[in-house]
């Protein structure tokens, strides 16, 4: 089974959990809108009551004026108010002027409530006639059951006029006429947006449920339309929803980059109460025929593509050989095909800006001027090597990081040679100058790595903290390399503790490398931190006698003895070896009542 294969099981696991069905006539043992939590119309014109789950606590939980709140007033209270089931769907698609008509494909879902079978009659004794009063009724025994009925009527044909608007109109619903389909057709101005043809019109489509009150209120899902979808196709493509975003020179930069990346994706409906999906066929793709088919949808989703880094057989990227460089010069023959194919990229890239509109060609010729800039950092990133210093810290990076991923790799069971992708040494040479000059300018640029998850961020930033770990050693001698170096923080828990694992194993590989020759990296360890609070890291070390649960004595302690399955620091494994803790991995020194450090 792939990756992809297991994404597409959970994403189908979560929409039978939440919209369902299980089944296309399912039976379930619970009333539906509790069983599902989204994914259904309740009727449009039903009382509140009807209309809303009467369990719901729909109260703002109030402020706790000891915790932290500005002042000690009272908050005023909520207003009572009720959060209604919405009762209607819909959708939005750009046609243009030669479409006819379009075909909506309707689907739903009723439940019915079963009525469990009766009790089975006690045997009545013998009795006189005048003496029988009326037999009272059997109460019905069993738990609840509710049948789902699958709907999927006839495809409804909805006519477009040759131009102009067209008032709503509400074809009938063959299957069940208290259910209302809708649709408008709207014209565009000509000079809206001159991406789109002349003659262009909004189509919009709406689906609301009228059945009106349930007769009694345990019934009252019977009323409600589960799972309902529309899917409209036309024999014409849609045309896409046209980006309003990024276009006006005062925009949001981010704004107005995007724009010019995601240029050649469109969205062609927009949802109303819904989400909305294209529905691409698979005979049709590729052969310019556009999209015909887009539909509703509950659980929206989207694929990220994966990145990949390209391949550069003229660059040297294996660590372990670029840790081994003689000097400066063989640096220069092994990494500067790496800036020749990007400056080429760049040059590529500038004949690209002249199919672009007028409002993305400027933000275009903008970010091609950066991309010269980072060129030209990582040119004096080059010449900065031949710096003795700086040149021996880039090849103990390249042995600390190597041994790192080897360790890794161990772990994991797999063999390679440790190398970098491309924009990760890229990301290394040209913030060497900042790293290693205190005035240089570069000191004032934030750069941002931005790519989806497994890209390679982590490695990129490792590099640059291991750079200036062993730069810092090797310019000063004596105790004045030693105090806090590198500051890393994150914003979700499990993100700190997985980079503290990597960065740890980092540190790890630099101490091995200092054992070996403490003469130039120094006598003081290599050292990791985390600042996450006292219920999480240890802040004090404790003694004999302190009532502190806290402190890394007590941790530890109740560790070893069972107390507690959580190691005394934020790792269930080592960085290194990745072997598991256990009660006898950590050692309170020189002794347990009064230690000075943890082990």
């Amino acid at each position: 089974m792939t990756p992809a294969d297991v994404r597409d099981r959970l994403i189908a696991a979560l929409r039978v959990d939440l919209v369902g069905p299980a089944l296309p006539d399912e039976i379930l043992n619970e009333i539906p809108t509790r069983w599902y939590l989204t994914g259904f119309l309740a009727p449009i014109n039903a009382g509140v009551d009807q209309r809303s789950d009467p369990e719901a606590d729909d109260e703002p939980d109030l402020i706790d004026t000891a915790a932290g709140a500005e002042d000690n007033a009272s908050p005023e209270p909520a207003t009572a108010r009720h959060s209604l089931f919405p009762a209607s769907l819909g959708l939005s698609v750009l046609v243009s002027a030669d479409t006819p008509a379009l075909t909506v494909q309707l689907d739903w879902g009723d439940y019915q409530r079963l009525d469990p079978p009766a009790a089975p009659l006690d045997p009545v004794p013998a009795v006189a006639e005048a003496d029988l009063d009326p037999p009272a009724p059997t109460p019905a025994t069993g738990p609840e059951q509710w049948q789902r009925t699958p709907h999927h009527p006839a495809p409804i044909l909805l006519k477009l006029p040759a131009s102009g608007h067209q008032p709503r109109l509400s074809p009938t619903v063959a299957e069940d006429p208290r259910l209302k389909l809708t649709y408008s057709v709207r014209a565009l101005p000509p000079s809206s947006d001159a991406r789109l043809p002349p003659g262009a019109r909004i189509v919009s489509i709406f689906l609301s449920n009228e059945r009106g009150d349930a007769p009694k209120a345990e019934r009252r899902d019977e009323h409600y339309v589960f799972q309902p979808e529309i899917t409209v196709t036309s024999p014409c493509p849609f045309l896409p929803q046209p980006n309003l975003r990024g276009r006006d020179p005062h925009d949001d930069w981010d704004e107005r980059v995007a724009d010019l990346h995601y240029r050649d994706v469109h969205a062609y409906a927009v949802g109303h109460g819904v989400a909305t999906e294209a529905i691409l066929s698979p005979h049709l793709e590729g052969a310019g025929s556009g999209v015909r088919a887009v539909r509703t949808a509950w659980i929206p989703h989207a694929a990220v593509e994966f990145v990949a880094p390209s391949k550069m057989p003229a660059v040297e990227l294996r660590m372990e050989v670029l840790a081994a460089l003689p000097d400066a010069a063989a640096a220069q023959t092994a990494l500067q095909p790496l800036l020749t194919d990007y400056r080429a990229w760049i040059t590529d890239q500038q004949a690209k800006l002249k199919p672009l509109c007028s409002a993305q060609q400027p933000i275009g010729q903008e970010l091609l001027n950066r991309a010269t800039q980072a060129a030209d950092r990582m040119d004096a990133g080059f010449n900065a090597l031949h710096d003795p210093a700086i040149f021996r810290a880039f090849c103990l990076t390249n042995r600390v990081m190597a041994r790192a991923a080897r360790q890794r790799d161990a772990q994991q069971q797999v063999q390679r040679d440790p190398e970098w992708r491309p924009f990760q040494l890229a990301f290394l040479l040209l913030n060497l100058r900042g790293l290693t000059e205190p005035t240089h300018y570069d000191r004032s640029v934030v750069d941002l790595l931005f790519f989806p998850t497994g890209g390679g961020k982590t490695e990129a930033y490792l590099g640059l903290a291991a750079f200036t770990l062993i730069l810092r050693r090797l310019r000063n001698p004596g105790i004045q390399y030693a105090g806090l170096t590198v500051l890393m923080r994150y914003t979700l828990r499990l993100l700190t503790l997985d980079q503290l694992g990597r960065a740890a194993a980092l540190i790890c590989a630099l101490e091995l490398e200092r054992e070996a020759d403490p003469a130039m990296l120094g006598s003081w360890p290599f050292e990791i931190g985390l600042w996450v609070g006292q219920a999480a890291t240890p802040n004090r070390m404790g003694r004999k006698g302190d009532d502190n649960e806290y402190t890394a004595r007590s941790k530890t302690i109740a560790y070893k003895n069972g107390r507690t399955d959580s190691p005394p620091i934020p790792l269930e494994n080592c960085p290194w070896c990745g072997e598991k803790f256990t009660t006898g991995s950590f050692q309170l020194t020189p002794n347990p009542d009064t230690p000075t450090d943890l082990g």
